[in-house]
């Protein structure tokens, strides 16, 4: 029987989907500034005008690879962590949608972390969707942490602002160290780290219920001790 032809919308998400791929990996190793159409079209398999026939600029094709990570590394982690009922659930729920999503997709990490400080005072649109979606993270620690103030559930004197913008700090700053040392380090209990960090900082000294929930929460993580995260391979490499 012979083979079906694949259709034009199945030509342009395989198309897609391999720019996708080979952006993140040149992007991730150059930055918007470093990276080249020309080698990020060659690494794809295509030509550069072939590229373009997709995406106007870089700008408007690195705002396309940034929004698919966003969906799934925060929009997702977000979303699900907001169905948790219980103020340290949810906070707990984030960091682990997080860990999950970073031991497989190690580059994207990479990128995101990094062009959040290369474009952080682009006029750009891929500038302004990281922006935007730090300020979602942000946001969310920031409404987690109120909520819990509230409920008497956390100290009355933490400070939001400077509670979110630690947490992001500490977060980014984990996953960076993860890359950089991840044949030598354990993924799961650098998050616990993190996690008693969060205690120390969040929860009354009394609070010793919540104390526990923190750090012996076991994430729904499949094999994430012995699976460290490993340096990205150069682009030429792939």
């Amino acid at each position: 029987m012979a083979k079906k032809s694949r259709t034009n919308e199945q030509w342009r998400e395989e198309s897609l989907e391999t720019l996708y791929r080979s952006g993140v990996a040149v992007f991730s190793e150059k930055g918007f500034r470093g990276a080249s159409l020309d080698e990020i079209a060659k690494l794809a398999g295509m030509s550069k005008a072939g590229l373009l026939f997709y995406f106007d600029n870089k700008d408007k094709y690195l705002a396309h690879i940034l929004r698919r990570i966003a969906a799934v590394y925060i929009d997702a982690a977000i979303a699900r962590a907001r169905e948790e009922k219980d103020v340290v659930d949810r906070v707990v729920r984030f960091l682990h949608q997080q860990v999950s999503y970073s031991v497989k997709n190690q580059r994207e990490i990479i990128l995101f972390v990094l062009l959040s400080i290369e474009l952080r005072n682009a006029e750009s649109e891929s500038g302004a969707i990281i922006a935007q979606k730090y300020k979602d993270m942000r946001d969310f620690i920031e409404e987690v942490v109120h909520e819990g103030i509230k409920a008497g559930r956390f100290s009355a004197d933490v400070r939001l602002r400077e509670t979110s913008s630690t947490f992001m700090a500490v977060h980014d700053g984990i996953l960076l160290e993860w890359v950089r040392r991840g044949e030598e380090l354990d993924g799961s209990e650098l998050v616990r780290v993190f996690r008693r960090a969060l205690l120390a900082s969040l929860f009354p000294a009394q609070s010793r219920t919540a104390a526990h929930k923190l750090l012996t929460f076991q994430p729904e993580i499949a094999n994430v001790r012995g699976q460290p995260v490993r340096k990205a391979r150069r682009a030429s490499d792939q």
